[in-house]
Order: structure tokens, then C-alpha cells, then sequence
């Protein structure tokens, strides 16, 4: 983000901090409710005010996506702390503020530096006719790390851990930040983390494209492993299931129309858009959404950029009949200028555990 951007919002915030703590001093004036409400008022004034200049300015809504965070993690706290001072004789506002400073910083703590890497493990159970024997299906979708490295093996050990029949890729591997060394550098310590894991499955290890990827070289990610890289839409017959794997934007497609197979049918898409369209098939399974990475009221995502509603961005339901949908919250998490945050949306690897009905 340019400092004609950064300076004038960093002076508008402190500012603003200025005059809510002039406002808000001790005095016989006003009651101590009424300044709590005007503090609110104003926070949240502050915050619109800067979500429009950023789209007056044409910043890109992810690097925009810092300047709330930082108002309400950084100058909220600093505002709280100020009038833990001021209050400092009136013990119940002074705790409370204290408390609030106490939230900010947990909240920063957690969704910057706990959540990015506190894997969960989401085991989905699902029965159908159509296979005789249980099968068991690691999806990893969205690792997009722009420095692999331990946490990264981490989550391989895991899916090994799981001992999946078949294992796959949902797009969106690497996401360059500051911090990384070069697109080739990262896509080497990738492979390395991936060959390192010795990762293999019975029914074999198939990947998809993401939106994040280089169309040109993204099957490098995967050199000298056993895995399928589908470049374009393809079916595969794997035996006891059949797989049609989509390419990316056939994924973003919601009028795509993907026939029936014999077997129990599998389609494996980087974004979800595809499950509006007239796909024919038990399992449905995509990534690309990250759970929305920070959901806001009702457990909805403050921001999506696909087809389905907010509510739906992290998904594990039967959309028909015999027809389920996942859509992963993803291993890693949205890089470049964007905040590198999860908030009450953990990284997810799926696991789902498809047996005799």
C-alpha cells in the first residue's frame, strides 16, 4: 500500500484517538454511559470512513482489508489504554476499558498468530449403495503458503496419519508475500515438503488447479511424485469410484453441466461455483473460499468472491438426494497485501469416510 494511502490514515486514526480521549475525559458534563456510547459511535464511523476511502482510492480489497483491522486491533487498543487512564479513579470504567485492551490483544494473538496454524481435522462420514467396501478421501485444499515449511509438513504427517485410499489437491499452492524468496524458490521448498512426506495413496493422489496458480507451471509443484495433474477437465476411473476433475474454470462455472458415472461419482473442483450448475454425482468437493477467514455475524464471512451466499463459505451439507457438498475452509490462507489472519475459522483438512450403506 503507497504512504499517500498509509500516512494520511495512520494521522486521521491518531487524530481521532486524540479527540475521542479529549472528548471522553473525566468532567461533570456528561454521564460515563453517554461517552461510552459516543466512543462506539465514533469507531464506527471511523471504520466506514476508511472502508470508502479505500474503494474511492481503487485499492485492491484485500490490501484495503488492512485498514480496518488495524483501527479496530491497533488504535482500538490504543484508545481502550488511553481511557484505562483517564479513569483510572472510577475503578468499573477503568476495568472495563482495561478488559477491552485485553480482548483487542487477545484477538490479535489469536487470529494472527494461533489460528493460521492450528490445524482441525474434519472427519465427514457418508454412506452410499454404490461402494462395497469403505473408502477413505483426504482433501487438501488452499494450502497457498508463501514460505513452506514446517507447518506445511505438519499437515502432510497428518494426511498420512489418516491413511486415505485417495488423496486430493483442491488448488491455490502458493501465494507470494514480502516475506518469500521468489516464485521459484517457494515452489521448490513446496515440493520439497511434499516429497519429504512421501505422500502416496491406493487409489493414487489427483490435483486441480486454483485460481492462485500459474497455468504453465503449477504441475511442477508436484515433480517426482506418484500424483495425476488435471489440467483440464477429465474423468478418471479409479476403480470402486469414478472422478471428474474440473478444471479452474470450468470450477467457477454455475451452468456447468457434469454427467452421470456408474460408480460412485466424485467431482473435484477448486471453487464451489460448480455445485450451481446440473452435476450429476454423489460428492461434490472444492475449496478456494477459506472459510471466509473471518466470519462476522452468524458465523457468515465478512467477504466471499464466488457465486454462493457468505453462510455457505465453509459447507458440509446434502444438497440432494444421495448428494453431498464440502467446501473447505482450506490449509493455509489468503497472502500477498492482505492481512494474514483466521479468526474463529481454523485451517481445515478433510477427511471423508464413504462406506457401505
Amino acid at each position: 500500500m503507497s504512504l499517500n494511502v498509509l500516512i494520511p490514515y495512520h494521522i486521521a486514526n491518531l487524530a481521532l484517538v486524540g479527540a475521542l480521549l479529549l472528548m471522553l475525559r473525566p468532567n461533570a458534563a456528561a454521564a460515563p454511559t453517554r461517552r461510552t456510547f459516543y466512543v462506539f459511535i465514533a469507531l464506527g464511523a471511523a471504520i466506514v470512513i476508511l472502508i470508502i476511502a479505500a474503494g474511492a482510492l481503487h485499492i485492491d480489497p484485500y490490501e484495503a482489508a488492512q485498514l480496518p483491522v488495524a483501527s479496530l486491533l491497533g488504535y482500538g487498543t490504543l484508545l481502550f489504554g488511553g481511557l484505562a487512564a483517564l479513569y483510572r479513579r472510577t475503578r468499573w470504567i477503568m476495568g472495563s476499558c482495561i478488559l477491552m485492551v485485553f480482548v483487542l490483544l487477545a484477538i490479535a494473538v489469536d487470529a494472527f498468530l494461533i489460528e493460521p496454524h492450528w490445524l482441525e481435522v474434519t472427519t465427514v462420514t457418508l454412506r452410499s449403495p454404490k461402494v462395497m467396501e469403505p473408502l477413505r478421501i483426504a482433501v487438501l485444499a488452499d494450502i497457498q503458503t508463501d514460505r513452506a515449511g514446517a507447518y506445511e509438513a505438519r499437515v502432510m504427517a497428518e494426511v498420512l496419519r489418516a491413511q486415505p485410499d485417495l488423496i486430493l489437491f483442491a488448488g491455490d499452492y502458493l501465494h507470494l508475500s514480502r516475506r518469500s524468496r521468489g516464485y521459484a524458490a517457494e515452489m521448490g521448498a513446496l515440493n520439497e515438503v511434499l516429497t519429504d512426506a512421501g505422500l502416496s495413496a491406493p487409489l493414487g493422489m489427483i490435483a486441480v488447479m486454483g485460481n492462485m496458480d500459474r497455468h504453465y507451471d503449477w504441475p511442477q509443484l508436484f515433480a517426482g511424485l506418484p500424483l495425476t495433474r488435471a489440467q483440464t477437465t477429465t474423468r478418471y476411473d479409479l476403480g470402486p469410484v469414478a472422478l471428474t476433475a474440473l478444471g479452474m474454470r470450468e470450477s467457477f462455472n454455475a451452468d456447468i453441466r457434469v454427467p452421470p458415472a456408474d460408480d460412485f461419482h466424485i467431482v473435484l473442483g477448486h471453487s464451489p461455483n460448480f455445485a450451481l450448475g446440473d452435476v450429476d454425482a454423489d460428492l461434490l468437493l472444492a475449496g478456494h473460499t477459506h472459510g471466509g477467514q473471518i466470519p462476522a455475524f452468524l458465523r457468515a464471512p465478512v467477504m466471499l468472491l464466488v457465486g454462493f451466499p457468505r453462510i455457505s463459505a465453509a459447507h458440509i451439507a446434502e444438497i440432494a438426494p444421495g448428494k453431498t457438498l464440502i467446501i473447505s475452509r482450506g490449509i493455509g490462507m489468503e497472502r500477498g497485501a492482505a492481512p494474514q489472519m483466521r479468526f474463529l475459522c481454523r485451517p481445515e483438512l478433510v477427511i471423508v469416510d464413504v462406506l457401505p450403506q
